[in-house]
């Protein structure tokens, strides 16, 4: 787990509160030595209860926004 990804991640000026989740959740997942995050987008929509299409929206976003790559 990734504490100070998920820190970022809550204090990220994020609008949407579904984008906002999804990078905390991500954050979650990330290495804090490698920063590699991984989960599939399965697990990821799972964990943040919501359909794949959204999540794969919001992470169109989040990556628009360059808060991801």
């Amino acid at each position: 787990m990734g504490i100070k990804f998920m820190a970022m991640a809550i204090d990220a000026k994020i609008a949407n509160s579904g984008q906002k989740f999804v990078l905390v959740m991500l954050a979650n997942h990330c290495n804090d030595h490698t920063r590699q995050c991984n989960p599939s987008q399965k697990l990821l929509a799972e964990e943040c209860s919501m359909g794949l299409s959204t999540l794969k929206r919001h992470l169109v976003a989040l990556e628009e926004a360059g808060y991801i790559e």
